[in-house]
């Protein structure tokens, strides 16, 4: 990515623009959040006595590619995430990150949103309407995250184009990031 001279003299004069606190504070939060809360919900699994179902393990098992999101975010602001684009240190590290880091939530967002959909068919059994409109979300929710993974993994041709600079066939992920997010 070329800048623009404009764009150089507008970054050193804003040089000491910097949101690497805000996200190095906001992964650690989030995480530190998340396995508090899965802690609390494995103890009254255990206190209520109740089974710890197919839900719970799925949530347990979000905890892991949660945690290499939160690795790949701390990682990423090391290499200059949350300054301005001129201050990036390794740019084929950050770009390799980002891909890390796109792989990581959409498996999170996987694990996590299939738990509470496993909760609802837990709690909701009696209601049939439920029990298939909640199969036809998962399949949906599973489909747009393994988009979300394709598009990352596969929008340059070879993808090792992206940090090393030879020629590649690229796509726009605009699009595809804007309607999936």
């Amino acid at each position: 990515m070329s800048l623009t001279p404009e764009q150089i003299e507008y970054y050193q004069e804003h040089a000491s623009d910097n949101l690497q606190p805000n996200l190095i504070s906001s992964a650690a939060i989030g995480l530190v959040l998340a396995y508090i809360l899965v802690a609390l919900r494995i103890h009254a699994s255990i206190v209520g006595k109740t089974s710890f179902g197919i839900d719970g393990w799925l949530i347990l098992a979000a905890l892991v590619p949660l945690t290499s999101y939160a690795i790949t975010v701390w990682i990423a602001v090391s290499f200059g995430e949350g300054r301005h684009s001129l201050f990036v240190t390794n740019v084929p590290g950050f770009i390799q990150v980002y891909v890390a880091a796109i792989t990581g939530y959409a498996l999170c967002v996987i694990l996590t949103k299939i738990s509470i959909l496993c909760f609802y068919r837990r709690i909701f059994s009696p209601v049939k309407s439920l029990q298939y409109s909640s199969w036809a979300l998962c399949i949906f929710i599973v489909a747009y995250n393994v988009v979300l993974v394709l598009v990352t993994a596969l929008q340059c041709i070879p993808l090792s184009a992206l940090w090393t600079g030879e020629p590649a066939k690229c796509i726009n992920t605009l699009p595809p990031f804007t309607v999936l997010g």
